[in-house]
């Protein structure tokens, strides 16, 4: 939709699964496809679902997803990224004094197999809590739709599925 490209939000998933389709299209199996996002703020919840299914994408495709975030806090979606990718992730704070190309080519310029041989950042704590898609906040329990995989905080009273329209019977059904 044409209104989608101007509400101001982050578009992150879908430059990650244009990137996907990219290479799926012209990325040879003997080729390391790498892809890196550069991301100055928090994730966006709304998109969740979305950058999921992208990640899971990318790491059946064993594309490397990369990050740096720049910010106060890490965001969690992307560290989920690289762990499940096996990329790397670097958080560089706001008002660090790290030259940023510096950063750039030192630890996301070198390639796959040199990266074994570097000591490179690792991801200490990784938040895997999946976001509510009815309150965009990290849940440890939830409800799952088994249609579309949309994550619940609390019960929905229609017990239909406003993500994808999926009616869930009843228990005693």
């Amino acid at each position: 939709r044409a209104d989608d490209a101007t509400d101001g939000a982050p578009h992150v998933a879908t430059a990650l699964s244009r990137a996907l389709c990219f290479v799926s299209k012209y990325g040879a199996p003997e080729i390391d496809a790498r892809v890196l996002i550069v991301q100055g703020g928090e994730d966006f919840a709304p998109h969740y679902n979305a950058m999921m299914n992208a990640i899971f994408s990318a790491a059946k495709l064993s594309v490397n997803v990369d990050c740096l975030s720049i910010g106060a806090s890490p965001p969690a979606m992307l560290q989920q990224a690289c762990f499940l990718t096996k990329g790397c992730f670097y958080h560089l704070e706001a008002s660090a004094t790290d030259p940023l190309l510096l950063v750039l080519l030192t630890i996301f310029a070198p390639d796959v197999a040199t990266r074994g041989v570097l000591r490179m950042p690792t991801l200490k704590d990784v938040d895997f809590r999946a976001s509510c898609i009815c309150h965009q906040r990290p849940v440890e329990i939830a409800l799952v739709c088994p249609v579309c995989l949309s994550v619940f905080c609390e019960e929905v009273e229609t017990k239909t599925c406003y993500v994808c329209g999926f009616d869930q019977p009843n228990g005693n059904e």
